[in-house]
């Protein structure tokens, strides 16, 4: 399964959704009494109002950054140095070289594809499967998901919003893998297409280390620990097929850990207020008084 919408894909989907959505939302005036068919019916089309309003949220989140990488396309001055600035800090941080990281990718063709299918299956459709996964299997653990996905979406689309080439693009040696073997998912690899010069930071391992986390805490299972291998993995993938720089990765989850602790400060702010309202304004109800003992 492999779905990467273009820019106008999602947001006519993004707009059929929204509007599905406020048409179900619109059948609360209509008085579900009896059980005739056409009250059964509505019943029916109102239990979708949920799904259709997450599908719009989603699809929307995709157009924003989709259009920041048009913005991208269309003023790229100075990306080129940004990443060379990244680059030489990588150095400085002893950090191992993108250069050196892809040599089993390029001798060994077979391993360098699937590295490339890993890069393009492995991110929005992960999400896609974490995403349904929490609505059916873990309904109380999915409006958390889909906050904290949206905030780090959100605040990734704001850095992004200066563009920054990829570690390919700099003519350090850095063969684009996925252009190599004839996989590549971009328009056009010499001049950048839209999303490729949104590549700070790495959307595809935060993304990673998103799903890793809240599987992770979602279930007891013993087979939860082997989700941690994704986002190592991705890490691993976007460095050697030339798409990022490790900074791009560590940025990630830094990005991600912040919306986690504002998440936190939010959660905390939220219960220190609410001890200080009257108990009946926090939704409990008042004890009631014990009666008289007679003697």
């Amino acid at each position: 399964m492999y779905w990467e919408p273009t820019f106008y894909s999602a947001l006519y989907a993004g707009v059929i959704f929204a509007s599905v959505s406020l048409f179900l939302y619109s059948l609360v005036f209509f008085p579900l009494v009896g059980t005739a068919w056409p009250v059964r019916t509505l019943r029916v089309l109102r239990s979708f109002r949920a799904p259709f309003r997450e599908a719009g949220i989603i699809m929307g989140l995709y157009t924003l950054w989709a259009l920041i990488g048009v913005y991208n396309l269309a003023n790229y001055q100075g990306a080129y140095q940004r990443g060379k600035d990244i680059w030489h800090l990588e150095r400085l941080l002893y950090l191992p070289s993108e250069k050196w990281m892809q040599g089993p990718a390029l001798h060994h063709p077979l391993w360098g594809k699937a590295l490339n299918q890993y890069y393009i299956y492995g991110h929005v459709n992960s999400m896609i499967i974490l995403l349904l996964w929490l609505w059916f299997r873990h309904r109380d653990k999915y409006k958390r998901g889909r906050t904290v996905l949206i905030l780090f979406t959100l605040s990734s689309v704001i850095v992004q919003w200066i563009p920054v080439a990829p570690p390919r693009f700099l003519g350090y040696g850095i063969v684009d893998i996925g252009k190599k073997y004839g996989q590549t998912v971009y328009q056009s690899v010499a001049h950048g297409s839209a999303d490729q010069l949104a590549a700070f930071p790495s959307v595809h391992e935060g993304w990673a280390i998103l799903v890793a986390v809240v599987v992770f805490t979602a279930t007891k299972s013993r087979w939860r620990w082997l989700v941690l291998l994704h986002p190592i993995f991705m890490m691993y993938v976007v460095v050697v097929t030339g798409n990022h720089y490790w900074m791009d990765c560590i940025v990630a989850g830094m990005l991600l850990a912040v919306t986690y602790g504002v998440l936190w400060v939010y959660d905390q702010a939220k219960a220190w207020v609410i001890t200080r309202l009257p108990r009946s304004e926090r939704g409990v109800e008042p004890a009631p008084e014990s009666a008289p003992q007679l003697a």
